[in-house]
């Protein structure tokens, strides 16, 4: 009798799927040393390339659990890059549908900014914040600190070099660990907190000793990462002063159907004519332009979780989300106790 050979195939995560599947999103690397891409989803796994940052690569699947890698949430990721499949962690990367916006200008220009992440408690960030902030400060001033909210699971401090008008962020303390985020921002000056404490408004000052206006801007706090914006979660109508300092339309609604989070902004084409005009009938209050020079319309799916994003520059509000974005409910403010 021959004998039967039996051969058993055992698939590794090194036997990567064929080039005919199809990517579900995109991913843009934001960690700035690059991002390792391994031969599995794990740290245990072989080191095949790094992924440097900016990379836009496909997504082809989600697995496991979210987890926790040096105080980044996220889950492994297949995607390829320069022919290659493998795997990468979501803890450093801004996720969307379509590839040509993670590419375009529009993107750069209206970025979702991940939070910064310390484990080496408050000094780096307090040394990020003056040198940022170099050219307003003279290096006498005194680091204040103050709560700003608390729930069961974080702590949020306001950290300032001074008093109101002085270089300002905040920082999100994990109870029990030594992980601290804050926002990747020059300054964020907190006001108020919105959907139980998942969104908080506040400004970005241009200078300090100067009189320029503020840009409103927006810290999104999901599951897995945090995120700034800007935008404000008031309705605001466009204006042009005289003097400076104009007004950006902006609607921001959310949608409890499709846990969707809609910001549509507007610049109003401020030119010399409409504020002459508006200065003469004395209607500087209250001068409203005729036409916008540019349009951005955010849609954040899953925002408070693993945030999937979509900016679409000057086409208006696509027709797939006009219905939802009619019928989504202004954010509610949660009050800071």
């Amino acid at each position: 009798m021959k004998p039967i050979i039996i051969i058993i195939l055992i698939f590794s995560y090194c036997s990567l799927p064929n080039r005919e599947k199809k990517a579900i999103s995109y991913l843009k690397v934001t960690a700035p040393s690059g991002l390792i891409l391994r031969q599995g989803p794990g740290t245990n796994f072989p080191k095949i390339k790094t992924l440097p940052k900016t990379t836009v690569s496909p997504i082809y699947e989600f697995l496991g659990e979210t987890i926790d890698i040096k105080g980044y949430k996220g889950k492994w990721i297949l995607t390829e890059f320069e022919n290659e499949f493998g795997y990468v962690f979501s803890g450093h990367v801004v996720i969307a549908l379509d590839k040509e916006f993670l590419i375009s200008q529009t993107f750069n220009q209206a970025p979702m900014t991940q939070f910064l992440v310390s484990d080496s408690g408050k000094l780096p960030i307090i040394k990020m914040l003056k040198t940022k902030n170099a050219a307003f400060i003279d290096g006498s001033e005194k680091t204040l600190f103050k709560k700003f909210y608390e729930n069961d699971h974080s702590v949020i401090e306001t950290i300032s070099l001074g008093e109101e008008y002085y270089p300002k962020t905040f920082i999100k303390t994990i109870k029990g660990s030594n992980i601290i985020e804050f926002p990747d921002v020059s300054n964020f000056h907190p006001i108020r907190m919105y959907e139980s404490g998942k969104i908080i408004e506040g400004e970005k000052y241009i200078c300090y000793g100067c009189c320029a206006t503020t840009i409103p801007i927006i810290a999104l706090f999901g599951n897995n990462k945090s995120f700034t914006f800007y935008g404000s979660a008031k309705d605001l109508d466009a204006l042009c002063y005289p003097e400076g300092g104009d007004v950006e339309y902006n609607r921001i609604r959310y949608s409890e159907t499709k846990n969707e989070l809609y910001i549509h902004t507007k610049i109003g084409n401020c030119n010399e004519k409409l504020l002459n005009f508006c200065y003469e009938s004395k209607q500087t209050d209250s001068c409203k332009p005729k036409q916008f020079h540019s349009e951005t319309f955010k849609v954040i799916t899953n925002p408070f979780d693993e945030p999937m994003i979509e900016i679409y520059s000057n086409t208006g509000i696509p027709e797939k989300h006009s219905d939802e974005f009619k019928k989504g409910r202004k954010l509610i403010q949660f009050k800071v106790k």
